[in-house]
């Protein structure tokens, strides 16, 4: 008489590939055995993207410098990808220095706390690039908060968090002295 047998397995799916699981044959109670042309399961696990900036100092500053007015890149760059997991999405933090650390004036007609505003944004990486430049314009630290793939969340790896520190402009303290001449 024929039976439906379920067949419980324990299947350690912990590193990343395609894993096929046949069966190949099967025997009862009785030592009957036959062989199967059977059933075929195939899964794909996928491996959980990483991501950190570089190119920003990896001492405890984490420091890039940009002068007044002008822009620079910051590199997010994805490491340990699984573009079967594409496209992946970087989730930044910018949070503006404190006003006793920026040592800037506010732009004029607004307030220190208007002048710049925290923000979070998510860029999208496609499956054919690893990097993405961010511009950075203002002073501030940039962090990456999160990121993730088309199926898998990630993880981000140090450094996370890129500080900018605008330069100050140039000073000069001119001192006039009279020479006195006998």
């Amino acid at each position: 008489m024929a039976q439906d047998v379920s067949i419980p397995l324990t299947l350690r799916l912990n590193t990343p590939g395609i894993h096929v699981y046949s069966l190949d044959s099967l025997t009862d109670g009785a030592g009957n055995t036959i062989d199967l042309v059977g059933p075929t399961r195939a899964f794909t696990v996928l491996g959980r993207s990483s991501v950190n900036f570089r190119g920003c100092s990896t001492g405890p500053d984490k420091t890039l410098s940009i002068l007044q007015g002008k822009t620079t890149k910051l590199l997010v760059s994805l490491n340990e990808v699984d573009a079967l997991d594409a496209p992946w999405t970087v989730k930044i933090r910018y949070e503006p220095p404190a006003a006793a650390e920026s040592h800037q004036p506010a732009p004029k007609g607004k307030s220190a706390k208007m002048a710049t505003q925290p923000w979070t944004r998510e860029f999208t990486i496609p499956h054919d690039k690893k990097t993405i430049a961010i511009e950075a314009d203002k002073a501030g630290d940039y962090s990456i908060v999160s990121v993730s793939g088309g199926s898998c969340p990630g993880e981000v790896l140090s450094p996370e968090t890129c500080r900018v520190i605008e330069q100050p402009l140039p000073t000069a303290e001119i001192e006039f002295k009279s020479i006195h001449e006998w």
